[in-house]
């Protein structure tokens, strides 16, 4: 399957629609594009452009000089370690460092990033009987990285964005649209990123997917920095974030623990 911008190519049965909203900007990439949009601004001239800046600002309106602009280019590239990637340097800030984003993230959760399943208490290999207990016809592992739980755990659907072991390679906010509900969604540190309105959208669809009576396993992070990935923006997640977002959602918080690896455990579940 092949994601060609925002459209979607289907792949068996399923046919994913795109949607309005979008994943949310990555402030540390952000602010690492103007701070370098003002080393390459340095001049009087352009104090007023500089003064003016915003994520909607076009770079074709900036009027930096080829050397400059090229300076610029490669200074952020050599800092994100893309140097090898091809990024179009037009249009407005938000497209071009919605395109680093997609290409750190491509290359951190494709290529840097591995499993290490076996070392959690709760969301490790414990889970899939936890899962079978409830003897779902369907389940959803969003972010499903390697597609580890594929089999182990039967009626499983694994989307990821970032790897090609995913059943389907797609952002959980593209597959929304599907026409399948599921008995049991499992998200394992993939909706931990960005803002919390970016946490929020990718919850919003997680329980536009689930059956009522359903339930949803999480792990996530509250706040640990990735040391491999010092570009990838963790959201902190904690009791008092979880618990509020079940209340926003109408779900039922049925447990909160503390996982392996400094990480959290808990589990929502929908009213039948």
């Amino acid at each position: 399957m092949r994601i060609l911008n925002s459209i979607i190519i289907y792949k068996s049965i399923y046919t994913f629609f795109t949607i309005e909203r979008k994943k949310l900007m990555n402030s540390k990439i952000f602010n690492l594009v103007m701070e370098n949009l003002g080393e390459a601004l340095n001049l009087p001239k352009y104090d007023e452009i500089k003064d003016s800046l915003t994520e909607q600002t076009t770079f074709e309106e900036m009027g930096i000089t080829p050397v400059k602009f090229e300076k610029f280019q490669e200074d952020i590239l050599e800092t994100l370690s893309l140097k090898s990637v091809k990024i179009r340097w037009e249009g407005t800030i938000e497209s071009v460092v919605d395109q680093l984003d997609i290409k750190y993230s491509t290359m951190f959760f494709g290529e840097i990033w591995k499993p290490t399943t076996e070392k959690y208490s709760y969301t490790g290999w414990a889970l899939v009987d936890e899962v079978k207990k409830l003897n779902p016809k369907a389940v959803l592992d969003v972010g499903c990285g390697y597609n580890q739980f594929k089999e182990r755990i039967p009626n499983l659907i694994g989307i990821d964005p970032y790897n090609n072991m995913s059943d389907y390679q797609v952002d959980i906010l593209e597959y929304a649209n599907v026409d399948e509900h599921f008995d049991v969604i499992i998200a394992l540190g993939s909706i931990n990123f960005n803002s919390r309105e970016d946490i929020r959208l990718r919850l919003a669809n997680c329980v536009k997917l689930l059956n009522k009576g359903g339930k949803m396993f999480f792990r996530v992070n509250p706040g640990i920095q990735h040391k491999k990935g010092p570009w990838v923006e963790v959201f902190a997640w904690s009791f008092e974030v979880a618990h509020e977002f079940a209340k926003e959602f109408g779900l039922e918080l049925e447990t909160f623990k503390q996982d392996s690896n400094e990480r959290k455990y808990f589990v929502l579940s929908k009213p039948a």
